[in-house]
């Protein structure tokens, strides 16, 4: 696990936690296409990270939840969140593990 201890030092807007080998992060905006642009961004550093400490995420089992008020109704919008030029698949739910 040493690899992993420093991801938390990669980015100050990201929130990240760590649970064996499952990492989860935490990102919000009110508006929704800077919370895009800014992840987008901030994944673009976290690839950089994975590059020099020779390590690779298994994007087939990375994805992403969208949490809003009840208000309003992401679920229906084309969110495009990228990692190392892959699409990231968007689901309704996920385990989180480091509970």
């Amino acid at each position: 696990m040493i690899y992993i201890n420093d991801i938390i030092n990669v980015s100050e807007t990201l929130q990240l936690i760590l649970f064996a080998d499952d990492t989860n992060i935490f990102l919000s905006d009110a508006n929704l296409d800077k919370l895009i642009s800014t992840l987008n961004n901030e994944l673009a550093c976290m690839l950089k990270w994975f590059a020099v400490n020779r390590l690779s995420l298994n994007v087939s089992k990375t994805n992403f939840v969208l949490f809003c008020n009840s208000r309003k109704r992401h679920d229906k919008c084309k969110i495009k969140i990228t990692f190392n030029g892959t699409v990231l698949e968007q689901v309704k739910y996920a385990k989180f593990l480091g509970v």
